[in-house]
């Protein structure tokens, strides 16, 4: 391209690109920015979407402007505007989102023909005529032609590491894609994109400039569209969608096509050090295995001086036995594999392929206008030494710690306002272990933590999220604010306003903590879901206890005490009504009992002697699902609240229904649930469980036996002992063993018959075998 250029010297440059963003030409080639950076398009309508546009350091574009602006030449951007390429792209999506619900999936269409990069120059490849009728298979046409693998390996051949003039290079790529994007197959956005550009240079050469004086860098499918005078499509652009532009960072990883990047390559980094070293793929290639070595031995892996060296020899004769003038990326692969890695491929795939990729991320320079956001966001990395790598990495916070604490303020307030760069990934004392499953950012027990972990990573998608959240305000505490309260307008349930009362104070978000407070107590006295009231409750109680050193608290803390109450009372009054059905329909029911114990036995100021009754009822009434009922007597006993003897009476009443012993055995399950080791320690209790069982007949005993097995599951070694330990005290160690048949004649039949078909089917699988 810069050969091209100087020899051309033009007047004026014409680049592909959203013919909106020429204001920010200064800034993509400002000498302090260093790519990869990308023009971002995002809307600022009520539909978040964005587009971007990245440049490398050795794109042709970007090379383009850059010598534009090394030789004060005129540089313009001709493709359609980016309000327009956004509402060409959410177009798309409501027609796929249509199709799809019409006809199902359909198959992802083929990727564009690739863009003209930087040339080298033998002679024109020979261009098969005529192509393929099945255009999705003219990319592996090409490369069966030739006797190549695959198109990537193709291209490397003939377009990458060839010697090219410019001249040579221009006609080589116009043949290519006159073949891979020829006229009878251009879709209908590509052929709007050809008239929109195509009639950007004819203004240019209305408007004065002789068209030998204009330079057009476009991608090579556009070129053979325009040079064809391919019939112009009458077509109306699509409508444009409000929007604003910047300039942003981007990375190497989300460059490559391995991340789905359709017009990636396979290894952004490889090829900036061909570019570096002068179109040298030789030099480019030992480079890059010297420091693949480099890596292997710092991991502990024997690698010398000698295998870099046979390494680098068998790329070459490698490159040379397919046509290749130097080695490219596959050579490069295949002799690392042969001479450092011994044959082992996973060194390969998981060294040399991110190394290839490379790990770098852009960094714009002082020219680049950055939204308060953005100086923010970058502040705080700097500030608590977060990366700015596009790779995940794990940090931990210890919450004692005023700056750890500070720094997991920023982190909290990122998380609310929805921009993606750290995930929470749990309080536990070693990361590796996993965080548990009720262990979330916020609820209740986000105030409890002495430490947290966190996996940040920097992606493109963040600076996308700072350009766009602006809108919401000038600083992350405004947009926490503003984000909440949206939540907080659209909750429907206690839980919902609680958890956001959570995120409130975590952020420290005044406003939103306030209008939380009001939601809560709105909404509990409506809630008719009792798992959502104690959930709810619960919030609320950690909110008292530990919320006293959040600054936004201490003049809440009457108000939250309030709310606790009544939304205790009210769950509690609520809780019967829960109870009524099967156990599957009152599992949520059951587990907000659990919770609201928990709050009763620790927190004061709440009703225990109503919560009480309330579990006594519970557990006496019959029309209340059995093992909710279960439940709420080991409750009762386990609070000190039912004697030894109250608890018998009720365990013999529940457990003397010999009609339908399911309904008993479900008790028992409930029973147990709670703490089963506490409970079989009384011995009373055991007996009650012998009685019951011991008066099952044996067709009972049968009927109730998988409502048994789950009842007795939970039991571990301890209980199980202690079960045994008070069955023999109870009936002494020499007690009549008697036997339930529990298998009757026909069951054992049908599980004779069972046996002998598994048997056959064995028997014909060995003759397959």
């Amino acid at each position: 391209m810069r050969a091209w250029l100087d020899a051309i010297r033009p007047e004026l440059i014409l680049i592909e690109g959203p013919s909106d963003a020429e204001s920010l030409i200064p800034v993509l080639t400002d000498p302090e920015s260093e790519p990869p950076i990308a023009i971002l398009a995002y809307s600022t309508d009520s539909q978040p979407q964005s587009c971007m546009w990245p440049f490398v350091r050795y794109s042709p574009e970007y090379e383009a402007l850059r010598w534009a602006r090394e030789y004060r030449v005129k540089a313009a951007f001709v493709d359609w505007p980016s309000r327009t390429a956004l509402g060409a792209a959410r177009q798309a999506s409501a027609g796929a989102r249509t199709a799809l619900s019409a006809h199902g999936p359909e198959a992802p269409p083929e990727p564009p023909a690739d863009e003209a990069v930087r040339g080298s120059d033998p002679a024109r490849p020979p261009i098969p005529d005529p192509p393929p009728a099945d255009s999705e298979n003219r990319h592996q046409a090409l490369a069966d032609r030739f006797g190549l693998r695959h198109f990537n390996e193709f291209w490397d051949a003939w377009f990458e590491t060839p010697s090219y003039n410019p001249a040579r290079f221009r006609e080589a790529m116009n043949a290519f894609a006159d073949y891979i994007a020829p006229a009878t197959d251009r879709d209908p956005e590509s052929a709007l994109r050809d008239r929109v550009m195509a009639e950007a240079i004819e203004a240019a050469i209305q408007a004065g400039t002789a068209p030998d004086r204009i330079v057009a860098v476009l991608g090579a499918a556009h070129v053979a569209a325009i040079v064809r005078g391919d019939p112009r499509v009458d077509s109306p652009l699509p409508p444009p969608v409000p929007s604003a532009l910047a300039v942003v960072p981007y990375s190497y990883p989300r460059l490559s096509e391995s991340s789905g990047y359709g017009a990636g390559n396979r290894a952004p980094w490889y090829y900036e050090r061909v570019y570096q070293n002068a179109l040298d793929f030789n030099q480019a290639s030992l480079v890059v295995l010297i420091e693949f070595a480099s890596s292997m031995h710092l991991r502990g892996f024997a690698v010398s001086l000698a295998d870099v060296i046979e390494a680098y020899r068998l790329g070459v004769t490698l490159a040379g036995l397919r046509g290749k003038s130097a080695p490219g990326a596959d050579e490069l692969a295949e002799a690392a594999c042969a001479a450092i890695t011994r044959g082992e491929q996973t060194p390969i795939r998981e060294f040399l392929a991110p190394l290839m990729i490379g790990r770098r991320v852009g960094r714009l320079g002082s020219a680049a206008g950055r939204n308060s956001l953005q100086r923010e966001f970058a502040e705080g990395l700097r500030k608590f030494g977060f990366p700015q790598r596009d790779e995940m990495e794990t940090v931990t916070l210890r919450l004692a710690d005023s700056t750890q604490s500070a720094a997991s303020l920023f982190l909290h307030r990122l998380r609310v306002a929805e921009v993606p760069y750290a995930g929470y990934a749990g309080s536990q004392s070693v990361v590796s272990k996993g965080k548990q499953a009720e262990d979330e950012a916020g609820g209740y027990g986000a105030l409890t933590r002495v430490r947290e972990h966190w996996e940040v990573q920097w992606t493109p998608a963040t600076e996308v999220a700072l350009a766009e959240r602006v809108i919401y305000g000038e600083s992350f505490a405004e947009v926490c604010e503003r984000k909440l309260n949206e939540a907080i307008q659209e909750a429907k349930h206690a839980a919902q306003a609680t958890r956001l009362l959570v995120d409130a104070v975590l952020t420290e978000a005044m406003k939103a903590t306030a209008r939380s407070l009001d939601a809560a107590e709105r909404l509990s006295s409506t809630d008719e879901d009792v798992g959502s009231l104690s959930q709810a409750a619960r919030t609320l109680a950690g909110l008292k206890s530990f919320g006293t050193s959040r600054p936004q608290l201490t003049q809440l803390a009457g108000t939250v005490d309030r709310l606790l109450v009544g939304t205790f009372t009210r769950a509690t009054l609520r809780l019967p009504l829960s109870l009524l059905g099967d156990s599957e329909a009152t599992a949520p029911a059951r587990q907000a009992m659990v919770i609201l114990q928990e709050l009763a036995l620790v927190q004061p100021g709440l009703d225990r002697a109503a919560w009480f009754a309330s579990l006594r009822d519970i557990a006496g009434d019959e029309s209340i699902e059995p093992t909710a009922a279960g439940t709420a007597a080991a409750l009762l006993y386990m609070a000190r609240e039912s004697t030894d003897e109250q608890l018998r009476a009720l365990l013999d009443r529940r457990l003397c229904d010999t009609v339908t012993p399911a309904r008993s055995a479900d008790f028992l399950a409930g029973f147990f649930s709670v703490n089963a080791l506490v409970l079989l320690k009384n011995r009373d209790i055991v007996a009650a469980l012998s009685a019951f069982l011991s008066g099952l007949g044996a067709d009972a005993f049968r009927d109730t036996l998988p409502a048994l097995r789950r009842a007795f599951s939970v039991l571990g070694s301890s209980e199980r002992r202690f079960l045994l330990e008070h069955l023999l005290a109870l009936h002494g160690s020499t007690a009549k063993a008697e036997t339930a048949q529990v298998l009757t004649a026909p069951d054992k039949a049908t599980l004779s018959d069972l046996g002998k078909t598994l048997s056959d089917a064995l028997e014909d699988l060995n003759d397959l075998l």
